[in-house]
């Protein structure tokens, strides 16, 4: 976790700078270790075999739960009631605050989306803007900060709040921004209506048009190059591991998570090669076999 402070808003903002394209923009080499990136790029995150979560699945409470209960401690949310804190993807959540040590009453607004993407946030804080009271928080999750126009949206939306905390969230394989104690900026606010109306749906955005300081540029590239060795090593150390362990790991892995019950004993077995070496797997079961 980092956190990003600006202590003079950037006034340069002008929608006439902003530069789309029909296709993605790709990884800044400024944020991101190339070699690293390669190699991150080459394994798929979204296998729960590779997720240290995975386990959640098979619980009776929703991820929701689990997700809120990490907020509340990564952020060390001081409140007298946590309780009665909520939170919903594609809604916004108002919490009103009575904060523990000087009894600070505020919002606390949550608004999670389940398809992010720089323009949902950007529409996002245009409906937030309308909420949002001098000294609120903000709570949300946030696109990958491995191209330019991400990072100028971080730090766009830095220049509406006190300080940004930066968080990437292994549960839900996102970064989450805690945007402490918003501060009006009309001048934002009209640059982010006037974005919007200039961006076509099918387009997407190539730059906002705005200087970001070096620290700020050598702070994402550390956040990223830690994502990038988590999920390589996560990778590597599942990988070299022995082919005794392999089995033993997928048999109470598969078994453990899948939703599918049957006696092995009465199976008809439907055998199909597994991804290691001499190994089979029943499609129906999910038993592991060894074939010599």
């Amino acid at each position: 976790m980092f956190t990003i402070k600006i202590y003079s808003s950037d006034n340069n903002l002008d929608y006439n700078n902003c530069i789309f394209s029909s296709s993605n923009s790709r990884p800044s080499k400024s944020l991101i270790d190339c070699e690293l990136y390669k190699n991150f790029s080459k394994i798929n995150t979204n296998i729960d075999i590779l997720n240290e979560f995975s386990h959640i699945n098979t619980q009776s409470k929703k991820k929701e739960y689990f997700l809120l209960k990490e907020i509340i401690n990564t952020f060390k949310l001081n409140l007298l009631d946590t309780d009665n804190l909520s939170i919903s993807y594609d809604n916004i959540i108002i919490n009103e605050i009575n904060e523990m040590n000087n009894r600070l009453v505020y919002n606390l607004i949550f608004c999670f989306d389940n398809d992010i993407s720089i323009r949902n946030i950007v529409v996002n804080l245009l409906t937030l803007i309308k909420e949002l009271q001098k000294n609120d928080c903000l709570l949300i999750n946030f696109d990958n900060l491995f191209t330019y126009p991400s990072l100028e949206l971080l730090v766009i939306i830095a220049n509406l709040f006190n300080k940004v905390k930066i968080y990437y969230c292994k549960l839900i394989k996102e970064n989450i921004l805690y945007c402490l104690n918003y501060k009006n900026n009309q001048y934002i606010t009209v640059f982010l209506k006037n974005v919007i109306k200039n961006w076509n749906k099918s387009s997407n955005i190539r730059q906002f048009g705005i200087f970001v300081d070096e620290l700020i540029l050598k702070k994402i590239k550390r956040h990223n190059n830690f994502i990038f060795n988590y999920y390589i090593n996560l990778n590597k150390n599942f990988s070299n591991s022995t082919l005794e362990d392999k089995e033993y790991f997928f048999k109470n892995y598969i078994k453990k998570n899948s939703r599918i019950v049957n006696n092995n004993l009465n199976c008809n077995h439907e055998i199909k090669e597994f991804n290691l070496l001499n190994c089979h797997i029943c499609c129906k079961c999910f038993d592991l076999f060894m074939i010599y």
